[in-house]
């Protein structure tokens, strides 16, 4: 059932500027109807929605993640304009792949969040169902979003869920360490200026790493392939011939780099080591 638009972006080349080092990409978590087809609270709708007695909701983690103070916030809302209906929140571990199994028993929550950015392929095994007439009647609009995270959610004139959120990327740099080496304490504009820079804070050899510079994988940081693919200048998915598009030249290229950074450290297996070392 639900889809995911294209990812919104100009195309980036791995030359151009880096935005000094904070990239904003459209990879937060949304909210999806699993269950329900019940209209939700809003100023057009008031107090006559047809809810039942309890709504179930999974959030993004419990009391310690960033959006939990919010959802508590929310559903105070909720209830305050449909006194009769209570909302069950439950932190649900391995939420997602949870997620594939009740809705399959037929038993799923009401309201999950789910990472945006997948929800086109959880579309493909009809996960959710489509929400475009509720934002309707809520008077949600595809505007009052950021372009990118409403284009993975809409698609064919259905609305698969609501984005809440996204965040910025942000690249920390110890200054000291780059004093101690001579180097500028000033952002990289390039990724080749960036790639110099990193490979410069390394001290030690493998097997003996007493510092590194980066590391461009995932266990060390959430920007993972695909973002030094669109670095690169390349893209994962053609929405024209709704094909992935996982073996383009640019991805191969940015998957290569990673490949070379990681020789150059003794291969991947004591760039870890040292990792949980520390």
């Amino acid at each position: 059932m639900p889809r995911f638009e294209r990812r919104s972006r100009t195309t980036v080349s791995r030359r151009m500027i880096m935005a000094s080092a904070a990239t904003i990409i459209g990879t937060g978590l949304l909210s999806v109807s699993c269950g329900s087809d019940a209209t939700p609270a809003s100023p057009a709708s008031s107090k006559s929605a047809p809810f039942p007695e309890k709504l179930v909701f999974w959030p993004e983690g419990g009391e310690t993640n960033a959006s939990y103070k919010a959802w508590v916030a929310r559903i105070a809302d909720f209830e305050k304009a449909y006194p009769k209906t209570k909302v069950e929140m439950t932190d649900t571990p391995d939420r997602d792949a949870k997620l594939v199994t009740v809705v399959a028993a037929g038993t799923p929550p009401d309201v999950s969040v789910f990472d945006r950015y997948t929800i086109f392929g959880a579309s493909q095994t009809k996960l959710f169902m489509d929400m475009g007439a509720m934002a309707k009647t809520a008077g949600i609009k595809g505007d009052d979003h950021q372009p990118w995270c409403w284009d993975e959610v809409w698609r064919d004139g259905k609305l698969w869920g609501m984005p809440y959120s996204t965040d910025t990327r942000m690249i920390y740099v110890n200054a000291e360490h780059l004093k101690k080496a001579g180097i500028p304490a000033t952002a990289p504009k390039t990724l080749d200026d960036f790639d110099k820079i990193a490979r410069q804070l390394n001290v030690g050899v493998p097997g003996n790493i007493q510092r590194l510079g980066f590391v461009p994988w995932g266990s060390w940081n959430n920007w993972r392939l695909y973002g030094w693919g669109w670095i690169f200048g390349g893209d994962w998915y053609d929405p024209k011939a709704n094909q992935v598009t996982m073996d383009k030249a640019q991805n191969i290229a940015a998957l290569e780099w990673e490949i070379a950074r990681a020789g150059e450290l003794g291969g991947y297996a004591p760039v870890e080591a040292f990792r949980k070392a520390q």
